[in-house]
């Protein structure tokens, strides 16, 4: 395997939950050769979350804060061979 991961666009949905606003993630990454090994979340380049998964869904979720308005949030997608697929998004 000599390919990273076929990824689709990170889509993020806003919701409320009691007062309290939050953010899901939700990445599709997939690999037909090796297969997935997992997708790590970034904020402002710190590793946050990782899910340790096949895939091809993954769900991440943070309470929303206006620090994140200024941050960068990355997603890593690893296959089996160790191959990545990077996509940010801008706060």
């Amino acid at each position: 395997d000599y390919t990273p991961p076929a990824i689709s666009l990170v889509e993020w949905n806003a919701f409320k939950k009691g007062i309290y606003w939050y953010v899901k993630f939700t990445c599709n990454a997939y690999d037909v050769i090796s297969g997935m090994d997992r997708v790590e979340m970034y904020i402002n380049g710190g590793l946050t979350q990782t899910i340790e998964d096949p895939g091809p869904e993954y769900e991440f979720e943070i309470q929303w804060s206006t620090i994140f308005n200024k941050c960068i949030f990355g997603f890593r997608h690893y296959d089996m061979a160790g191959w990545c697929s990077i996509e940010e998004l801008h706060g």
